[in-house]
Formats: C-alpha cells, structure tokens, sequence
C-alpha cells in the first residue's frame, strides 16, 4: 500500500523538490504552506509519516508539533535551517522523532523516512515475554518490570536475569553462568557471578531483613525445634489450631509444616492462600500489599522427620517505618549540607579580599564570554583605575566580537534555505530528473533564481557588516534630494504601470551625502511599499522641511498595514511581518530595512514608521539639512 507523508513547508521551492523526490520514491504527498492548514489535513486524513518545518507563518513548527501531539502519534521528522543546540533539544522535547537541518543529503532523509515507518509498523505490543512471579521481562524492548513498575538494569543485569528466568526450576553453577552470559572467552575471576548476582538481587528483591528480625525468627524457631524431642512426627503433629494457637504467643509470627514432597500439612490462618518460597537463608518475599520473611527448616536435622517447618514473620510495619525514616534522615542530611553550603559560601565571599575578586574574575572572561566585568567598588584608587581600563576594553573586544558573529549568523541562517534548494534540485537531477524534460527545465530555472537571490543576499549581507564595523565607503557631494527622488520614481513607473506614484514638494531640499545610497535607500522604501500595495493602489512621496536644520521625506501605502505586534521588530534583519506571503512569492529577505536603517543612521538620522491594520503604512525618515548631517 502506498505510504502517505504530510509535507508543511512554506519555502515554495524546498517544498516542490522534497515532493519531487518523494513521489519519484512511490510515496503519495500531500503539502501545505502552514501550520493551520495542516493540522487540519491531519485531523481529516490519515498519514505515515509528517516532514515539519519550523519557521512557518502564523503558527511556528514548534507549536504545531505540539498541537499534533495531543491527537496523533505519528512520526514526526522536522527540516529547518535552525542548527542551534537547543533548538533541537526544544524540538525533540516537544514531541518531533528526528530533526534534520538544511542543507541536507536527501538519500539521508529517505533512509530516514524509511527506518521511521519501518518503526511505526512494528511499533507493536510484543508477545515474547518472559514472566516469573511479579517479575516480567520484555524480550524485543529489553524492558524489565515488577509489580507493574519498570527497572532500571545495566546490560550483563539483564542478560543474567534472562538466563536465569530461562533456567528456572534448574540448579545452574556458576560456570554455566560465566559460559552463557559472560561468554566462553571470560578469563577473569569466577566471583563476579556472586557480584552481579547481589545487584541482580538488590535491585530486583529489594531485600530487607533486620538483625532484630532475624533473631526473632531465628529465636521462635528455637523454641518450637525444642519441643520436637517430645513429638513423634511434628509432621503430623501440628494442624491449624494448634500453630494458630502457637502465633498469638508470639508477635506477628506464623507458621507453616510442609511434608517431604513440600505440600502444606498444616499453617496459621494468616498463611493461607500464600505463596511462600522454600529456602535454608532467611529470604524476604511479598504477598500482596504485605512484606514478609521466612525461614524453612528442614526437621530431620532435630528429628526422625523428612517434613519442614516454616517460619513466617511480617515486617511490613517494620519496612515501612524504615522506608519513611530513611525519606526524612535524607531530607533532613540534604536540608543540613544545603545550610553548610551556604553558610560556608558567605562566610568565605566575606574572607576574601578585592585582588581575589579582580583575579578570579579576570580568569573567567574568555572569547566566548566577554559579557563579564570587573566589580569596581571601594575608594578612587589604582585599582579601581585599573578595574575600570578594563571593563572598557572589554566593552571594545565584545561590541567586535558580537558584530562578527552576528555577520556569521546571519550568513549562514540566511544561505541554508537557497543552498537546500541548489542542492535538492542537483540532487534531483543527478539521480533522475535529468531524464524528464519539464523537471529538467523546472530544476534549473529554480537554480538559477536561486543563485540571483544569494548573490543579493551575499551583497546586503556585506553592506551590513561594513556598517557594524563603520566602514561604510561614501563619495559624498551636494546634490538635489527632491531630483533624487523624481529619478527613482521614473525607474519604478517603467516597472510598475498598475500603480500610482504621487510625490509632495512641500520645500527644496539641498544635501551632502552619497547618492548611491540614498538611491539604495529610496529603493529599498518603494520596493516595500509596492510589494505591499494593491493593483490600482497609490503610494505617497512627500518631502518637507522640520525647521532650518532639518528635513524629512515619507513614504507611505495603501497596503494591508502591520500590526502592532510585528512593528516594533521590522527593522530586525531578516524580520519578516508577512512571511508567508514573502517566502511564497520570493520576494525579499528581512535585509532592507535593516540596511535602510544603517544608512539614515550613518548621516546622523532617524526612521520613524506608523502603520494601522487595513490603511496602509508610512515610514518617515528624518535628516540634518546639508551643513549638519556629517556623522557624530
């Protein structure tokens, strides 16, 4: 039967050559651009298996795969550009099965799509179990429980516990032991069967027998032993009433009389309908919710009897105090160390003098983390000069570091997604597509635009960095903004003749600055404007001067406006308000307004941006007039 996948991938052409590869390989798709619709999908319709992005519009793939969880088991495999640490460990905590980050191989995302539905098929109860008492063990999920409750064993724990439940009834010595669990090549000491055997026993048994609990048994059997010398056969001695008789003399003490075959001749009430083990040492058994010892006592070790004689005392009391004694002993030591803890920690911040502090923390500050200072406290002295020199040069080393890493970041976040789309395409090819003309053609006109997006992506990616580091290279003139303007307003009406572009003078404003970039500037203002604005809509230009040292110029649209939530963020880099529009139609990065930004920040200007649901948006950049507008 053909297996079904559940594809939630917003980037367009990710999507299309996952579903081309899918598909080639026999699997039936079914893909959707967000989280809502494919919950939905899964609600309606039965799936194998669900392939997640994280970086969706609306609902991000972490909570989506949360959401899915509280309906579906199915298995879950997450693609994202995410590569962080703990972006997997959130992922995989959530409820995913796998995560995979972009760029990926996609033969390993086939392989492990198959192990995943190979596991879902034989995610089975399993029949081969090994059971003795309240002791189960799972053969196929190598899980061990008793009681209902599962136990934690080291491998060669479990391996012994199988063998022995395989054995059971059967004397095995210890070199069998050693063969068939250790293996015939073991060459060490033979006692470490007797090791493995008391943690076998320790954690299975759970075993509990007080000194006071054994000389109580040992005592009362004494006593009844001594009276055999005037019995015939104990054997048939005894019966119910008499040992009933026999356990109120003594405190929770009972008896049992086996004969030579090991059937129960005769016992105390409280004995009855229990199954009690038949060994020389004092072995420690549970019935019920009740928690017992037991002692058997072969009689013709005293008499001319071939029966046995057991005696029984409950302890659960006992275990029970012990149990809630050792609770309070432990909260209390933990209480204890936790005071000693900290009296000990003030007590020695309190001894220490300020060059420890200064070295200690000095030793701790390293490239990866520069956000430690120096404390600086006390009199104006060398030391304090020195303190604060350095925190100052440490302030220098973490703006530079946070700005390459920040370059790093967004470098490399940024180019997973169109190098995952290079990839997959090539991969397609490589393996079969080259043989289909229309995913030939489809492949390499993906690539191609691809390959145009990351070169403008690598660009901006520089501008930005050449900012952080105020190397930002201007040839700078005085020239006409208002002309500037009417320039880039022609080149965006030969391109887009659906929409009106109206431009205000309200005053002529002269400026020293680059040209270029404020062309860059201007573009970057327009092209968001009309990506957003509808067919038939109008865009305002409007410039004005402020007062005799200021000016400003505003943009503003008809478009559907960002909300109140996503403004405070727009000039994040790679913020995107509207992702799922942007990412569908390929448009764009997140970069523009942050290079937007930089730029009216290199000339000692502002941005403001209002924008209201449904009416539109209008951002308003401020700048000094011409003698005022060099950089601070």
């Amino acid at each position: 039967m053909q297996k079904k996948i559940l594809l939630i991938e917003d980037d367009v052409q990710i999507a299309r050559f996952v579903e081309l590869e899918l598909e080639h390989e026999g699997y039936q798709v079914k893909k959707f651009d967000n989280g809502y619709d494919g919950i939905n999908a899964l609600k309606e319709d039965e799936y194998d298996l669900l392939l997640l992005d994280i970086m969706l519009p609306g609902l991000d793939g972490f909570e989506v795969c949360s959401r899915i969880r509280d309906f579906s088991d199915i298995p879950i495999i997450m693609l994202t550009a995410k590569s962080e640490l703990e972006n997997k460990v959130e992922g995989l905590d959530i409820g995913a099965d796998d995560y995979l980050t972009k760029p990926f191989e996609i033969e390993e995302l086939l392989a492990r799509i198959r192990a995943h539905l190979r596991r879902d098929e034989g995610n089975v109860e399993s029949d081969n179990v090994l059971k003795t008492a309240d002791v189960e063990v799972n053969l196929d999920a190598h899980i061990v429980k008793r009681a209902g409750e599962e136990i934690e064993l080291t491998k060669k724990e479990y391996d012994l516990l199988v063998y022995l439940i395989q054995n059971e009834g059967i004397v095995v010595s210890r070199d069998k032991l050693l063969n068939n669990v250790w293996g015939y090549d073991y060459t060490g000491e033979t006692n470490i069967v007797d090791v493995y055997i008391r943690y076998l026993r320790s954690k299975i048994d759970d075993p509990y027998v007080d000194d006071n609990i054994k000389k109580s048994i040992n005592n009362t059997t004494e006593l009844v032993l001594s009276q055999f010398s005037r019995i015939g056969d104990p054997v048939n001695f005894f019966d119910t009433d008499l040992l009933q008789q026999i356990s109120r003399s003594e405190e929770n003490i009972f008896f049992r009389v086996l004969d030579k075959d090991g059937k129960v001749n005769a016992q105390s009430k409280y004995l009855e309908e229990m199954d009690i083990p038949i060994g020389v040492e004092i072995e420690e058994f549970r019935s019920g919710s009740k928690i017992l010892v037991v002692k058997t006592i072969p009689m013709n070790n005293f008499v001319f009897s071939r029966g046995y004689l057991q005696v029984v005392r409950d302890i659960t009391f006992e275990k029970n105090f012990l149990d809630f004694l050792i609770i309070v002993l432990t909260i209390a030591a933990g209480i204890g160390a936790l005071i000693s803890v900290f009296l000990g920690y003030f007590t020695t911040k309190k001894m220490l003098s300020p060059i420890n502090k200064v070295t200690e923390t000095a030793r701790e500050i390293s490239s990866s983390d520069l956000g430690r200072r120096l404390e600086v406290s006390g009199p104006d002295d060398e030391l304090k000069k020195l303190a604060l020199t350095f925190n100052s040069m440490l302030d220098r080393l973490e703006k530079s570091f946070k700005r390459q890493k920040q370059f790093v970041s967004d470098a490399s976040h940024e180019l997973r997604t169109p190098i995952s789309v290079i990839k997959g395409y090539v991969d397609l090819l490589d393996r079969w597509g080259k043989e289909k003309e229309d995913v030939r053609d489809e492949a390499i006109e993906a690539i191609k635009k691809e390959t145009v997006n990351m070169k403008q992506l690598m660009e901006n990616l520089l501008l930005l960095a050449r900012g952080d580091d105020s190397e930002l290279k201007k040839e700078e003139e005085l020239f006409n903004f208002n002309e500037l303007i009417k320039e880039i307003i022609k080149e965006f009406e030969l391109m887009e003749k659906n929409i009106k572009l109206k431009f205000i003078e309200e005053a002529e404003i002269k400026f020293f600055g680059d040209q270029n970039l404020f062309k860059q500037l201007l573009r970057i203002f327009l092209d968001n404007a009309i990506k957003f604005t509808s067919q038939k809509g109008e865009i305002e230009i409007r410039i004005d001067k402020i007062d005799t040292n200021d000016f400003y110029f505003s943009i503003a649209d008809d478009g559907p406006g960002i909300s109140t939530e996503d403004l405070p963020f727009v000039f994040d880099r790679f913020y995107q308000a509207d992702k799922s529009r942007t990412r569908k139609d390929n448009e764009g990065s997140g970069l523009g307004l942050a290079i937007a930004q930089q730029i009216v920040e290199s000339y000692n200007g502002d941005i403001d941006v209002e924008s209201e649901i449904g009416k539109g948006t209008k951002f308003i950049v401020h700048l000094p007039a011409a003698k005022n507008n060099k950089r601070r």
